[in-house]
């Protein structure tokens, strides 16, 4: 089993104060020397987890499935965009050969390899051993397979169908997973081939497999197998014969070129087996059969033989380059691939589909152009030196593909496509040592400091070949210049596999740490999966995750990704360091570093601890430069810093309650920059206030522009109280604190930054700003670090803006320290009046509760117009618009708000007449944009209203209630859940009433009151809302009168708001709410009766004072 990670986990509540710079620094330019080499033995010190190899597949896992199969070989490594990893490989039954009984098994992990599924054959091919392939005599693993390849020497180890070498690859577009992998009939495979071509031929458009007849007189003959495995014989006639072309998933595909006798139905045999002497076989060739899965590798289609498709008739043999294809950028698929000639030389290519697997064609060979006499066809016996075989690549940033073949000449040979795998240039020896075994290559997903990276695997001893070559395993960086170049650099950026087995070759022989087949893959988390063999007895495939940082610690590379915990390292030597990756790297050592450190990318924290003689020293010169990000935690010391501005670097100091924050520069320092980013520490401790208590900043603006008000005094009163409560409590919390601090300051007799900052820093808060203001700098002496106001200063609903606080009882001078704090901004009309700035998200917040009240009556409005209409009977459906102009009743002063909106809904009812009154009911939707100065809020509601009316003598008496829901959207900052409830009634007199006119004075009262609740803002910002109601009297006069089919009502009124003293609180500051304002109300409705059954009818509304309201309605009526 694997070691589980147990490295701090850099999370918790602290807050971080940062500087970003990013303009031109110092004067003094300070330079690290080159970076040293690392010893292996120091990866502890660099934080480096180092990883327990598991056994992936082995004889010995048999409660995993292995079937006790001796050998296992040629592992293929793929993680699935969906972060499965599934490991295939040969299950070789007799021997370690390359031929015999050979099947295809997979192992699939979810949790980037520390667990595995059971081993799962996925591919078998028949058999004519009886029941268990029988074992090679005396040990599978050291009988001289090679020395016994010819049909005579196999004998029972040669009479099976087989399968070896699986790739994959997987097309992200869909998902689907492709597994490649040759096949044979039975014989010696590779060794034993007796036909060129890919064993086909075409008729009449079509392209069938050949099968081998010989006929009654001895004479082969040519027979074709066709559709759904029906065979013809040589003269296009269908034979009795049918053949399984699509195998069952249940047995592996075991049943793949059984041959039935439909006269009989018996099984006679199977094309791939000559030693069952069935009457027709398949042609004696290398084939490539491809299988796909769409569900991550739990099951697999029958598996399509694609040869006709790309091996040439010259071709005997043609197999895959084992481990992983790609996809390109294009949406190309590319397998690599090997083929031999007529001579048997060994030439790599690749197969692409454009298509995604349907179809593939064969590309050039590195090898068509590398001389100007001979090819990849032509290449002779003369020219064993320049054969290529197995294969791996990876597509650049450029579109460039690099192609890395195994080979004999002692060195990794590479070669470069730039049309996307058509054509190669001719292959160049790279500087990687190789002794004629397969390899891995992948391309990292990520940058490394401006850098892509390339990762390889394989044995590391030069040579042409035999297996004691094949061990001490290596991995690799590749750095990839601008030029398309790559640089390698075997002695530093690169980790030893210490495979930990000894194994025996075929002569007895015994080699330690083996290492031959591999293959790599990107984790999930940043690290390297790694599947290989460990031994040249060819019994085991192992699996171990490296961390990347590995391969680049004894360069003096610090690297951390960012989807890993952070990286924590203690070294103190001389040799300087560079921080790479995108992720966190922490310096938690103890005592004094000797050397420096360059942060090129990424966060490097310096939390560097005292020794027992009190000394800490982070580094001795830190440069800080591109993004790269440089956070203090504690008191840190270090003797020069230099940022080096070519984008937006960035210093953050993490402040702690219980616990002074300070970067000491003793030597060249110099801060200089554009953005300063603050979020203060959070207090656990919290003292209830009074209630209503509004914001301690608001009401100290407002003692300033109102001294005499009465309730800002009582206000400032109940401050006061708290305040003394507040102190009280957090005195004994930060005594310690400011002691500790003190004290530091009086020994230490440091600084913070000491240099003379002339170029401004602009400020933005983030996080929740501490109820009594923040000290973020203690400036000392003449030096002085210069600050300047921007818009996007914000915590909660408030603006900030930086200040400068002496202390009460010290006047300013040398040795005395002020503090930079912050405080809300202020805004000024022309007039002269102020108030407290406020965010761009305020205005949403502060009007939608008073949209959601004028919705809610216009809405209920809107109905009690509808069912009073007539006094028929009838259902109705309603098509409504409304804009409003709402001009606020409170103050600049007091935060007031204006808003515009536009609503329109559906709204859907009937009325029923009864013997004792009138009953209405409706329900509606609506969706209104309510747009205050700067961000929108969306509304959406669903209500429903309901009405009893009754006519006494020539009076006329209703009651209605209503609710409506409402859920609101600020645009890109909150959401929130909304309710109003509204209950009211009214009575009218009839003046005159008859057939054609009617005149009606009313006097109506209603009740309504809202709640928002369940606010979820982006932003780390506490609202509440209390309710809100307002009670509405109403005095009008109503009209109506009928000529012909035309029905024309009419309404004037003024109606009386009387509402509470509404508030929503933003964290600590509390905010007040506008009101309904009394109103003019004008309406008219016209209706057409085109029958006595169905009317249409339009309405338009409005009202006047302090919210302009228009309203339009359009409706259908059905009278039963």
């Amino acid at each position: 089993m694997s070691k589980q990670h147990k490295k701090m986990n850099y999370k918790g509540n602290r807050s971080v104060l940062s500087l970003a710079i990013s303009t031109a620094l110092l004067s003094a330019t300070i330079s690290i020397p080159s970076f040293a080499q690392i010893q292996d033995e120091q990866f502890q010190a660099f934080g480096i987890e180092r990883f327990d190899s598991q056994k992936l597949f082995h004889q010995s896992l048999t409660e995993q499935g292995s079937d006790n199969v001796p050998i296992w070989r040629i592992p293929s490594l793929l993680r699935t965009q969906n972060g499965t990893l599934i490991a295939a490989a040969d299950k070789r039954f007799q021997h370690r050969g390359d031929w015999g009984d050979i099947d295809t098994a997979i192992r699939l992990s979810n949790d980037e390899g520390k667990t595995w599924s059971n081993i799962k054959t996925i591919l078998d091919l028949p058999t004519a051993n009886e029941g268990r392939s029988p074992l090679a005599p005396n040990n599978p693993v050291t009988w001289n397979a090679w020395g016994n390849r010819d049909h005579n020497g196999c004998g029972g180890y040669c009479n099976s169908a087989f399968l070896i070498d699986p790739v994959m690859l997987q097309d992200k577009n869909n998902g689907r997973v492709f597994l490649a992998v040759d096949m044979f009939s039975d014989g010696a495979g590779f060794f034993g081939i007796k036909e060129s071509g890919a064993g086909t031929i075409t008729t009449a458009g079509k392209t069938y497999p050949l099968l081998r007849h010989t006929n009654e007189e001895g004479i082969d003959e040519r027979w074709t197998l066709r559709e759904n495995g029906d065979v013809y014989n040589e003269k296009g006639e269908k034979t009795s014969y049918n053949v399984v072309v699509k195998g069952n998933p249940d047995i592996a595909f075991k049943d793949l070129g059984d041959i039935t006798d439909t006269t009989s139905g018996q099984k006679i045999g199977n094309i791939y087996l000559s030693q069952s002497n069935p009457p027709i076989l398949a042609v004696n060739t290398a084939n490539i059969w491809l299988m796909h899965s769409d569900d991550e590798g739990k099951s697999w289609s029958s598996p399509v033989n694609i040869s006709s498709q790309v091996k040439k008739d010259w071709m005997r043999f043609f197999g895959v380059g084992p481990g992983v294809g790609i996809q390109t950028k294009n949406g190309n698929l590319l397998i690599p691939i090997y083929y031999t000639n007529q001579h048997g030389k060994q030439s790599t290519a690749v197969i692409i589909s454009e298509d995604g697997g349907q179809n593939w064609v064969l590309s050039e060979s590195p090898n068509d152009h590398r001389w100007n006499d001979k090819s990849s066809m032509t290449l002779n016996s003369g020219n064993r030196g320049f054969e290529l075989t197995e294969s791996q690549m990876v597509e650049l940033d450029s579109g460039d593909i690099k192609l890395f073949m195994r080979n004999s000449s002692g060195k990794t040979m590479m070669a470069t496509s730039k049309d996307g795998g058509y054509t190669w240039s001719a292959p160049q020896q790279t500087p990687i040592d190789h002794g004629y075994s397969q390899l891995s290559i992948i391309k990292y997903s990520k940058k490394i400091n401006g850098k892509e990276i390339l990762i390889y695997s394989g044995q590391s001893i030069s040579g042409s070949g035999g297996d004691p070559l094949r061990r001490d395993g290596k991995l690799l960086i590749g750095e990839v210049q601008p030029d398309g170049e790559i640089v390698w650099k075997p002695a530093t950026l690169s980790k030893n596999i210490d495979s930990g087995e000894e194994g025996k070759s075929q002569n007895n022989a015994g080699y330690k740490n083996g290492f031959v087949y591999s293959s790599l893959a990107e984790l999930g988390n940043g690290n390297i999966g790694l599947a290989y063999e460990p031994t040249v007895d060819y019994t085991t495939i192992k699996y171990q995750q490296i961390d990347l940082g590995d391969l680049f610690f004894k360069e003096g590379k610090i690297f951390a990704d960012q989807r890993q915990q952070a990286r924590h390292f203690t070294f103190n030597g001389a040799e300087n360091l560079e921080k790479i990756g995108d992720g966190t790297a922490i310096k938690s050592g103890i005592g004094q570093a000797q050397g420096g450190i360059t942060v090129s990318e990424g966060t490097l924290v310096l939390d560097q601890k005292a020794n027992d003689q009190g000394e800490s020293k982070a580094f001795t010169t830190v440069q800080l430069q591109n993004n790269a990000v440089l956070e203090i935690k504690g008191v840190q010391n270090i003797d020069n810093l230099e940022i080096k501005v070519d984008s937006d670097p960035m210093l953050k100091f993490t402040l702690d309650n219980n616990s002074p924050t300070m970067l000491n520069v003793n030597g060249d320092a110099k801060l200089v920059g554009e953005k300063l980013e603050l979020a203060p520490p959070e207090r656990d401790l919290i003292v209830p206030a009074p209630k209503p208590l509004y914001g301690k900043e608001l009401i100290s603006r407002y003692a300033l522009m109102y001294p005499d008000d009465d309730w800002v005094k009582s206000q400032m009163a109940a401050w006061e109280a708290y305040d003394l409560a507040y102190e009280k409590a957090l005195s004994d919390k930060i005594a310690e604190q400011d002691k500790q601090k003190q004290a530091f300051e009086k020994e230490q007799q440091t600084k913070l930054a000491k240099a003379d900052n002339q170029v401004k820093v602009s400020v933005a808060v983030k996080g929740k700003l501490a109820r009594e203001g923040l000290k973020l700098f203690s400036i000392k002496g003449t030096n002085s670090l210069n600050f300047k106001l921007v818009n996007n200063i914000e915590s909660g609903l408030l603006m900030y803006e930086l200040g400068k606080k002496l202390p009460q009882t010290q006047s300013r001078g040398v040795d005395k320290p002020a503090d930079i704090v912050l405080q809300p901004a202020m805004e000024t009309l022309s007039n002269g009046a102020k108030r407290l700035k406020v965010s761009a998200d305020f205005g949403a917040f502060a009007t939608s509760p008073i949209a959601m009240l004028n919705e809610t009556d216009w809405l209920n409005g809107s109905f009690l117009s509808e069912v009073n209409a007539s006094k028929s009977q009838r259902i109705f459906a309603k098509y409504l618009l409304n804009n409003t102009h709402y001009r606020t009743d409170l103050s600049f002063a007091k935060q007031g708000e204006n808003y515009d909106s536009s609503s329109r809904g559906l709204m859907i009812g009937g009325v029923l007449a009864t013997d004792i009154g009138r009953f209405g009911i409706a329900m509606s939707k609506t969706k209104m944009t309510v747009s205050p100065r700067e961000k929108e809020a969306i509304l959406n509601s669903f209500g429903m209203n309901i009405n009893f009316a009754k006519n006494i003598n020539q009076f006329a008496f209703d009651i209605d209630a209503g609710q409506h829901w409402y859920k609101g959207d600020i645009q890109n900052s909150a959401t929130f859940k909304g309710k109003t409830t509204s209950l009211g009634t009214s009575i009218g007199y009839n003046l005159l009433q008859d057939d054609t006119f009617n005149v009606m004075p009313q006097l109506a009262f209603s009740f309504l009151q809202g709640k928002i609740k369940d606010v979820k803002t982006q932003k780390e910002v506490d609202i509440h809302y209390n309710k809100f109601n307002t009670f509405k009297t109403s005095l009008g006069l109503k009209a109506g009168m009928m000529v012909n089919h035309l029905e024309l009502n009419g309404y004037m009124g003024y109606s009386w708001f009387k509402g509470n003293n509404a508030t929503f609180r933003a964290d600590s500051n509390r905010f007040g709410i506008g009101k309904l304002a009394n109103q003019w109300q004008f309406g008219t409705q016209a209706i057409y009766h085109f029958n006595p059954k169905l009317s249409f009818g339009l309405e338009l509304g409005y009202k006047s004072n302090h919210k302009d309201q228009t309203n339009v309605g359009a409706n259908i009526r059905w009278l039963f």
